[in-house]
């Protein structure tokens, strides 16, 4: 699943021919050097470049070992049970449990967080989760409430990305919507322009 998403994300950002985005790719090296802890939110409208920018962007984070997951390009990352089960799995290859994988998102959901909160500043927790708003409806995957709610743990670093452009009830825009409810600093909305 980590080496399927590195692929995809090598497809879309290729080192050699990646170009531009100097002001965005800046504010993402910022956020990962400040004391934000809070989310940072990408969005814009479809084919706006947000997929390319956050694979441009885990990979000039390659030294933090970020984790990455593009929703909807493997089975493993399109429903909230998979995302969330596939990202402990790789979490317990940093930090084993003893206990097996829960299956029921509850419990994943609590897992993570664990995770989270056994980030250190020897080994951060860095998480780019592309394209949030592509996720199926099973188990409210979009309303996000698997993300912790309040200020995250101290050495960890969480990009999402989503469309923004939706109209109010139209299932994709529910993930932006659901980070705007949360009271996030205006700066940690990072808005991408089209640019065709």
């Amino acid at each position: 699943e980590t080496l399927e998403h590195q692929r995809f994300g090598a497809e879309r950002a290729p080192e050699k021919s990646f170009v531009g985005r100097k002001d965005q790719l800046e504010a993402i090296d910022a956020y990962l050097r400040n004391d934000s802890h809070q989310p940072l939110v990408i969005h814009g409208e479809s084919g706006s470049g947000k997929t390319a920018l956050l694979a441009k962007a885990s990979q000039d984070a390659a030294g933090k070992q970020p984790i990455v997951r593009f929703i909807g390009v493997t089975p493993g990352a399109s429903d909230i049970r998979s995302l969330l089960s596939s990202l402990c799995q790789e979490l317990r290859q940093r930090q084993p449990r003893q206990d097996q994988l829960p299956a029921d998102v509850r419990e994943l959901t609590q897992e993570l967080h664990a995770h989270f909160k056994a980030a250190t500043a020897e080994q951060p927790l860095v998480l780019f989760l592309d394209a949030v708003d592509q996720l199926t409806d099973a188990d409210n995957g979009r309303a996000l409430n698997w993300i912790p709610f309040g200020p995250l743990p101290v050495h960890v670093k969480l990009f999402v990305s989503c469309l923004s452009d939706r109209k109010p009830g139209d299932p994709a825009g529910e993930p932006f919507a659901a980070l705007k409810q949360r009271g996030l600093a205006e700066q940690n909305f990072r808005s991408e322009e089209h640019t065709s």
